[in-house]
């Protein structure tokens, strides 16, 4: 009976160790499932969120730089004498989807204490100043020109390629600005394809030296997209 007994218990106590050796196993084997499993759907996870695509991009100069404006020194830009400018700025835009996007356009400046304004230009006639409307803007009955190679109490002009040119009249005495002033612009993006406009920013009155940031912010369906654009004036 004695000998029963002890075989009862040690049978008992096989049995309860062979349980947790399986529960081990099993432990083991489900946990290396699972951190397998993990490892491999992570990478999936964060492709997707990495290729998240961009409706709008804007690629453009992000900083231009200006010297020798100040004629007379005393550390400001004025139109007496006339050391106004205007600077083409190119910015390219970028459709990454395949469809047609309605995009407007707007400038802003961000800098406090800077005078200036976005006008239109007619790149295909001589660089002629346009008004608000688009317009050939009539001048005491002169129509403004920039492509002059010499100072005449006149405004410097950038094209897009960055050469100078002035204005072909004395523009000293322009000073109504608003009819001149077009911060906006709208325009069709085709799907799949990329777009450079063309902005023509007048400096006209601001301390030297001066950084002027601007800010061209893009609307469409999808949201804005922002550019910043930098005057270094010195």
């Amino acid at each position: 009976m004695n000998n029963s007994g002890i075989s009862l218990i040690i049978t008992m106590l096989l049995l309860i160790g062979a349980a947790v050796v399986v529960g081990t196993m099993y432990y083991t084997w489900s946990n290396d499932i699972f951190a397998d499993t993990t490892e491999k759907m992570t990478p999936t996870i964060k492709s997707s969120i990495g290729n998240v695509i961009k409706p709008i991009e804007i690629s453009s100069i992000e900083t231009y730089y200006f010297t020798n404006l100040d004629l007379n020194n005393d550390l400001k830009i004025t139109n007496t004498p006339e050391e106004r400018f205007i600077q083409t700025v190119i910015l390219e835009f970028i459709n990454n989807i395949d469809e047609d996007l309605s995009v407007d356009t707007r400038i802003y400046c961000l800098t406090p204490n800077v005078s200036w304004a976005s006008v239109n230009i007619d790149e295909n006639n001589n660089n002629q100043l346009l008004d608000r409307n688009g317009n050939p803007y009539n001048h005491n009955g002169v129509y403004i020109y920039f492509n002059e190679t010499y100072y005449n109490s006149s405004m410097k002009f950038y094209d897009k390629d960055g050469r100078l040119y002035y204005a072909s009249t004395n523009t000293s005495n322009l000073t109504n600005l608003v009819v001149l002033n077009s911060p906006t612009k709208s325009f069709l993006l085709k799907g799949n394809s990329k777009k450079a406009v063309s902005y023509h920013i007048l400096i006209n009155n601001t301390k030297i030296p001066n950084t002027p940031i601007f800010k061209i912010v893009a609307s469409t369906k999808y949201g804005n997209v922002e550019k910043k654009i930098t005057f270094e004036i010195n």
